[in-house]
């Protein structure tokens, strides 16, 4: 449910190429999510039961 809802939404444009370090809180793993104001997804097992660990960092395309 929450995939579709991000996957819906449209940031504006000078949030799109902004990511944030979050860590999982059910697998542990730290990782890098896209950046929303409120769901960030672990890459590593797909939860959303995250925390932000560091606020915002450019993509490094940019």
């Amino acid at each position: 449910m929450l995939d579709a809802l991000l996957a819906a939404e449209e940031l504006p444009e000078e949030y799109r190429d902004r990511h944030q370090d979050i860590l999982c809180n059910d697998c542990d793993r730290k990782g890098t999510s896209r950046f929303h104001w409120l769901y960030h997804k672990c890459g590593s097992c797909g939860s959303y039961n995250t925390r932000l660990i560091k606020r915002e960092t450019h993509s490094s395309n940019s």
